[in-house]
């Protein structure tokens, strides 16, 4: 019977996710941790994004009997170097040796280089090559200046000798030779030679070839000699070498470099591009013979050491007040430095493509559930579906943003199991919650639970973060990857979590490279249906927004419009009173009317005195209910500021639906809002 060969995958431990938390009170500071992240069906486990491009790993095919050829390529200035130099640094505190041997770089070059990411012990595991094995578990690296060699074939056949004399551990040319004619069986135990005096055959030829060896690069080699130079090195691995990683400077359309594809058994192709000339290094598995791989490419970046400050020490000179100030801007500081991580070095970022391929099998199928919302009113018409997206879609001040709000701190409201994330791309954190803030003191919704709640306490609960985008050339890679971090360490501890996605309108001038990518806000839909979060996605109509909001409306489960239209007061009243049955009322609201028809003469015996005045009011629609529901039922929102002269006793969002039997007003032209135009005092609508 055979021998059942185990598989090996080497767990690289390249691009490692980590989240941004923040713990206790105000009074302590963010720390980066290890995410745990669970995508599509797989098991929550910590990430290594090189790891899971290979699915989990680099599979070693020990049954073959021989070392795996990994050849990185790519244009110069595409990364190879850190990345294969990261990859062997990785490794060697997994317990492996590797020896990096630079033909066309000097040995402190390349280790300083290193030193630069701010690896943790880099100075104790990147080495210099002297001949001998490490006394750790380590990088051993053998530059250019300390190969002999004025020419560089002189250079390739002395690294190739010294290494081979290294390996087998002994001077004798007959024995180098006969080691070389016969190191294909790998089975061979040679001998050294006798040693004059002593009988026998001599001891054993002790082999210390590394685990792990990389020659750099393979461009010195000239074309009709590498497939000896393949085989010259190919000597130098033992069974005991589990990989041999090969660099080679390549044109990505270059057919030139065939030989080293076609001999390698994982081909890893890094290139560079630009976009509205913004630097973009992408990284791509070509090829992996033993195993499958995520195919296409991913956004590669190289970071030097990120050099994250020291949180703040409270001082003898220092208040309280000035203290927590500074704990606050520091965790702010944090969480804006994604990918959160203080060394430096590679970091890879998944494309939009494989998000989805993970999630494709975890979109939700069923009939959603409803949740209710705020204000109260509102559910007698629409209910938002649980797990999936609504848009809302509308002019400026709309009051979209408030219902926004409004919703999340009413879910959150309900108590430990509810979570919520916000995504800003104009308001910042400060600003952001400084809003929800003044909502909570304010709006009646709240009125029971004032000062139980708090927007600090939320998030230092880890039940709420306000995630903001600095504009800029943000890639959306990079901007999927920053959300699903807090998404998935949001979700750790929380059963329901909700998102809001605030001024998608902001996209094209403040993440112009976000807003080409036309399956950004698709993709980010589909992965929000896939982890059953219930999203909102708020958007400005007006000229220079394309029809399809990027994609939101034909991806949105339910949309919700939000436009301004013309009502007189004597429509205005109706509806309300239809509503209240404000008639009916004794005092209050019912005292105000009255008051307020007397005013502008809207009592039948006054009528024809003056013409009737006119409101302009939001109005919320459903344009479409996902599921077949019908669509069409709207009514009137207002926001009323606290000590404003209304007909409302308290501040707060309030809203009326409109009744069929009268005037659902005349809609005002958005371009108003736009330009700041007003025709309230007159005009073609509400005569």
């Amino acid at each position: 019977m055979a021998k059942e060969v185990q598989e090996e995958r080497l767990q690289t431990e390249v691009s490692q996710a980590f989240w941004c938390m923040l713990k206790g009170d105000r009074r302590v500071e963010a720390e980066f941790q290890p995410a745990e992240i669970a995508m599509g069906e797989e098991e929550i486990e910590h990430i290594s994004w090189l790891d899971k491009l290979f699915k989990k790993g680099i599979l070693l095919p020990h049954a073959k009997g021989k070392p795996l050829l990994f050849l990185v390529k790519g244009p110069p200035g595409s990364g190879k170097t850190t990345l294969v130099l990261e990859l062997c640094y990785r490794l060697a505190k997994t317990g492996l040796f590797s020896l990096y041997v630079s033909i066309d770089a000097e040995t402190d070059r390349l280790i300083e280089n290193a030193k630069s990411f701010g690896w943790q012990d880099a100075e104790d595991r990147i080495l210099t090559f002297e001949g001998r094995s490490p006394d750790v578990k380590a990088v051993a690296v053998w530059g250019r200046e300390k190969i002999k060699g004025d020419t560089l074939s002189e250079i390739v056949a002395n690294a190739h000798k010294e290494l081979l004399k290294w390996v087998v551990g002994a001077e004798d040319k007959e024995v180098l030779n006969r080691f070389a004619e016969r190191v294909e069986t790998r089975k061979v135990v040679f001998k050294r030679p006798e040693i004059e005096g002593n009988s026998g055959s001599g001891e054993p030829i002790k082999r210390v070839s590394p685990d792990i060896l990389v020659i750099d690069s393979l461009n010195v080699v000239k074309l009709e000699e590498r497939g000896e130079f393949f085989e010259r090195f190919l000597e130098v691995a033992s069974d005991r070498t589990k990989m041999i990683i090969l660099i080679l400077d390549s044109d990505s359309n270059s057919r030139e470099h065939g030989f080293w594809e076609y001999v390698s058994d994982i081909v890893v192709q890094l290139d560079y591009s630009y976009l509205q000339d913004y630097y973009v290094r992408t990284i791509e598995i070509v090829k992996a013979r033993y195993q499958s791989h995520v195919w296409g490419k991913h956004q590669l970046k190289v970071y030097s050491s990120l050099g994250i400050d020291e949180a703040p020490v409270r001082g003898k000179n220092k208040s309280q007040e000035e203290y927590e100030a500074e704990i606050l801007d520091y965790n702010i500081r944090l969480r804006r430095a994604h990918p959160y991580r203080k060394e430096g070095g590679v970091f890879v970022f998944p494309s939009i493509h494989y998000y989805l391929s993970a999630y494709k099998r975890r979109g939700a199928i069923e009939e959603p559930e409803r949740v209710d919302t705020c204000p109260i009113e509102l559910n007698r018409i629409v209910r938002l579906p649980k797990g999936r997206c609504t848009a809302f879609i509308g002019h400026r001040g709309g009051h979209k943003s408030h219902l926004g709000y409004l919703h999340i701190l009413n879910r959150l409201s309900k108590g430990e199991r509810e979570g919520a994330l916000i995504i800003s791309l104009r308001d910042d954190e400060g600003m952001t919650k400084s809003t929800m803030k003044n909502i909570l003191d304010t709006d009646r919704q709240f009125g029971e639970q004032r000062g139980q709640i708090s927007i600090d306490t939320l998030e230092r609960a880890n039940r709420l973060e306000v995630l903001y985008y600095p504009p800029g050339y943000i890639t959306p890679e990079e901007f999927f990857h920053r959300m699903l971090m807090s998404i998935h360490r949001l979700k750790q501890d929380r059963e329901e979590l909700t998102l809001l996605f605030n001024s998608l309108d902001q996209l094209p001038a403040r993440f112009p490279l976000c807003a080409k990518q036309e399956i950004f806000v698709p993709g980010i839909i589909e992965m929000l249906a896939g982890e059953k979060i219930t999203n909102m996605f708020i958007a400005v109509e007006e000229p220079g927004q394309p029809a399809e909001q990027y994609g939101l409306l034909p991806m949105a489960d339910l949309i919700l419009s939000f436009d301004r239209r013309r009502f007189s007061f004597n429509d205005y009243y109706n509806h309300l009173n239809e509503a209240r049955n404000l008639d009916n009322q004794v005092g209050g609201f019912g005292e105000k009317i009255q008051g307020i028809k007397q005013q502008f003469y809207l009592l039948p015996e006054d009528r024809g005195k003056r013409p009737e005045s006119h409101r302009e009011e939001v109005v919320l629609q459903v344009v479409r209910f996902a599921g077949g529901q019908k669509a069409g039922a709207g009514g009137i929102l207002e926001l009323v500021e606290a000590n404003a002269d209304e007909l409302y006793d308290e501040p707060g969002l309030y809203f009326t639906e409109l009744s069929p039997k009268y005037s659902q007003g005349c809609p005002v032209d958005a371009s108003q809002f736009v330009t700041g135009i007003s025709d309230r005092e007159g005009g073609q609508y509400g005569q």
